[in-house]
């Protein structure tokens, strides 16, 4: 049944661009929830451009952005100075904080691309 006013041609070109914007709005969505901040930053109120700034596409934030924060690297190691092995006294140095961490996925353990540390529990 047609709707009054429209044709076969224009009542099939309505429903492909209401089907088309349903998809958009669940891509949308899915990447909103893919985009959420999570953890404590999430927790702190933190938006995307505290981290990433506001000059278009994100990108991993680097360390100085990082450390805006989190003050330093040794402060960093110092809180977690009760870890055995303590993942911010490394043997590789300072190493980037996103090779562990992200606020939008679960964090890794980058040491354990070489070791097997099934002990630290990375938040």
């Amino acid at each position: 049944m047609l709707l009054p006013g429209f044709d076969k041609a224009s009542m099939a070109r309505a429903i492909a661009i209401a089907c088309v914007m349903v998809a958009l709005a669940g891509a949308f969505a899915a990447g909103a929830a893919a985009n959420e901040i999570k953890g404590a930053h999430g927790r702190a109120g933190l938006t995307c451009t505290n981290c990433h700034g506001d000059d278009g596409a994100p990108s991993r934030p680097a360390m100085s952005v990082c450390l805006g924060c989190h003050v330093s690297y040794d402060a960093i190691a110092a809180k977690t100075a009760h870890l055995s092995p303590n993942p911010h006294k490394s043997h590789q140095g300072e190493l980037r904080c996103t090779y562990c961490h992200s606020a939008h996925d679960t964090p890794k353990l980058y040491c354990n691309e070489c070791h097997d540390f099934k002990h630290l529990n990375l938040k």
